[in-house]
């Protein structure tokens, strides 16, 4: 039976599909067959009928919706370990799920079944990683308010519960080893990426000289050019189901990522007195964080 022993435990937006895909490509590294499975945070299942209501977006060119074979049910073991069944001879076997960072009952159960874990979480700028969550589900037609207007009305919203990294950090240091558990910002992961990825590959005792081919970012947020075509790129339809007879899933990926990269307007800016709103509600968490990790993320309660 193959489990992971290393795992990705998120940010949300922040960057971790683009880490998934630059891990992948080192040959001493197998990445699940596909990312958030989410097995060891069940209780997220029930929640995805309500937050994911109406979302359309399937992976490309995948069987599968993008959480799995349902969104509502928890995968088995044994489901889980199919994940990881055509491992060969690599020695780093890992898998992604963003859910489990903010999960209660999470890092106990990672502890239980898998003692000797590494794990690796890339964080992002708070005020950042909320916006583009919103801007994310704007995008694909889930939420319709604005972020303000939400701000207002629904302070306690996962857009913004999901960026008080020292909350959920401390609950992972509290059961494992400080060695056994990697922080990445992806503020670092976009400027200079190829010396993150290799770093964490000598945090995960693999050749650290490999450089990925493909190091283009993933899954980035933004507004459709064209809501239509945005449709047409994520969601069902008999067209898309013809393609598949005459081009192969690589070709069709491509094509997709291609139109979807061109039809993404970049998100509008926050206003300073928002971003200040959400400085001041993440302060005390990130004056906290500093201590835990020890470093210095004054630029964080920076509005400018």
């Amino acid at each position: 039976m193959k489990l992971p022993n290393f795992i990705i435990i998120g940010a949300p937006k922040a960057g971790t599909t683009s880490l998934f895909n630059y891990l992948r490509q080192h040959p001493q590294i197998y990445m699940s067959s596909y990312k958030e499975p989410a097995y060891y945070a069940p209780e997220v299942y029930q929640r995805r009928k309500k937050e994911y209501q109406g979302r359309s977006k399937f992976r490309f060119g995948a069987k599968k919706p993008l959480y799995g074979e349902s969104e509502t049910t928890p995968l088995s073991l044994e489901e889980y370990c199919t994940l990881f069944q055509s491992v060969e001879n690599e020695t780093a076997i890992g898998e992604a799920s963003t859910c489990y960072l903010s999960e209660l009952n999470t890092p106990k159960r990672i502890k239980q079944f898998l003692p000797n874990v590494k794990l690796i979480t890339i964080l992002r700028n708070p005020v950042e990683r909320a916006y583009s969550d919103y801007c994310y589900d704007y995008r694909d037609d889930i939420e319709e308010r604005s972020f303000d207007k939400i701000l207002q009305e629904d302070p306690e919203h996962y857009y913004f519960t999901r960026g008080f990294y020292y909350l959920y950090l401390k609950r992972y240091f509290d059961v494992f080893e400080p060695s056994q558990i990697k922080i990445c910002f992806q503020e670092d992961l976009n400027t200079s990426p190829l010396s993150v990825i290799q770093d964490i590959f000598r945090f995960l005792s693999v050749d650290y000289t490999y450089e990925p081919q493909d190091l283009h970012r993933s899954n980035v947020s933004g507004i459709p050019k064209s809501r239509l075509i945005h449709n047409f790129v994520f969601g069902i339809n008999p067209f898309k189901s013809t393609l598949k007879h005459f081009f192969s899933e690589k070709l069709r990926q491509n094509l997709y990522l291609t139109i979807s990269k061109y039809n993404l307007s970049p998100k509008p800016s926050l206003s300073l007195e928002l971003r200040q709103r959400l400085i001041d509600i993440y302060r005390e968490d990130i004056l906290k964080l500093q201590k835990l990790i020890n470093k210095d993320l004054s630029h964080w309660l920076d509005a400018n």
